[in-house]
């Protein structure tokens, strides 16, 4: 199911895109982040970069589907650096929901608390990206879930978030093609299993092999690109086209 959603995106993106090029406009990339939401029923994403020029002017770029009401109260009651999400993803590596960093700062539930006030959505979660260059993005999406539904639209859906932060983040940032690591076919079935959801156990099961062959393969290959998890490893196949969405 969430392969089917992650192809609508990519289909209205470069439809959007191939309508807009047509008629001279320039891109658009908030349609994109409108389109996202739509599809996936989120209430909004966002995306903020810091790169050397923004570390000096202290002005993160954003590009957000957020009210502008929120907006301008966000730049009047926080500045970014006091923001903990921002703090967060920042400092994070790995994928975080927002209740995690409420839980460990205290002071989040004021700026989270006005969010809320500001129909921003009940839940948050956030991807850090890495860029060249000592670039850092975060992209971030909301929804207005239940506990119960919002841990299953992230277990639906994470891989997608992941992959779509980092091919939004290329996008915008206009970052140089990465080269595809060298894999061996064994490591790229692998990859392609993970990629369909399957566990190390049951890709043992499939290949014929113990288990701990898989994860000696993962961790192999998992350095042969220079990424931090699982995950990231097939969101970075996925833009490299090492393997392809089930």
């Amino acid at each position: 199911m969430s392969s089917i959603s992650m192809e609508r995106v990519i289909d209205a993106l470069f439809a959007r895109d191939n309508a807009v090029k047509n008629s001279g406009q320039p891109v658009d990339n908030s349609e994109f982040m409108k389109s996202l939401c739509e599809i996936y029923g989120l209430k909004h994403s966002a995306y903020i970069t810091v790169d050397k020029r923004s570390f000096v002017s202290r002005k993160p770029k954003f590009l957000v589907t957020y009210p502008v009401e929120w907006q301008a109260e966000y730049r009047k009651t926080f500045a970014e650096q006091k923001d903990p999400v921002m703090q967060a993803g920042m400092s994070e590596i790995l994928p975080f929901d927002w209740r995690q960093v409420r839980d460990r700062v205290p002071e989040a539930d004021q700026v989270l608390g006005l969010a809320r006030e500001y129909s921003l959505g009940k839940q948050g979660l956030s991807v850090p990206i890495r860029g060249h260059g000592g670039a850092r993005a975060l992209f971030s999406v909301t929804g207005d879930y239940n506990e119960k539904d919002w841990r299953d639209v992230k277990r639906e859906f994470m891989r997608d978030f992941v992959t779509l932060a980092h091919f939004f983040h290329k996008r915008v940032s206009g970052e140089p093609d990465e080269k595809a690591p060298l894999l061996s076919e064994r490591e790229r079935d692998i990859l392609q299993f993970c990629a369909m959801g399957l566990t190390a156990f049951e890709i043992s099961d499939r290949l014929e092999v113990t288990v701990s062959t898989i994860k000696y393969h993962l961790n192999q290959l998992r350095y042969k690109m220079n990424v931090v998890n699982t995950t990231h490893a097939v969101a970075m196949a996925l833009k490299l086209g090492l393997i392809t969405m089930v």
